[in-house]
């Protein structure tokens, strides 16, 4: 009866795996097979181009430059706001510095995925000096 029943299993098996694999043909999607212990696949990232590196870069730059400006008016802003008893005025101010300094960092988390993208050469292009 043991083996009838591991039998049974597989049986079992095979046949809602060819269920599902008739099924995901028919909508596009590939199947997944998962391995237990085994790492996933690691996702297939492009290389780009010097152009599109350096463009990606100053873009980025440029975004925590003009983010950090614009934070640092917004702080004196809402201190001389505070500093007069203005409170609702300070509250503005604030939120536009939390908005300016959220805009920094993911220009940092940019910054930082590009360079872990760019490949050993490329990583010269990332300094604003470069042309």
């Amino acid at each position: 009866m043991r083996m009838a029943r591991g039998s049974l299993l597989v049986t079992v098996a095979a046949v809602v795996s060819a269920i599902g694999l008739s099924a995901s043909s028919g909508a596009g999607v590939e199947p997944k097979v998962t391995i237990p212990g085994a790492a996933p696949p690691a996702p297939r990232i492009e290389r780009l181009s010097d152009d599109q590196v350096r463009a990606e870069f100053l873009r980025l730059n440029a975004m925590k430059t003009d983010c950090s400006a614009q934070a640092r008016q917004a702080l004196a802003a809402q201190q001389r706001a505070s500093a007069a008893g203005r409170a609702s005025e300070a509250e503005a101010h604030g939120q536009l510095l939390w908005t300016k300094l959220t805009c920094m960092e993911e220009a940092s988390q940019g910054l930082v995925r590009l360079r872990d993208r760019a490949t050993g050469d490329q990583l010269r292009l990332l300094s604003p000096a470069t042309r």
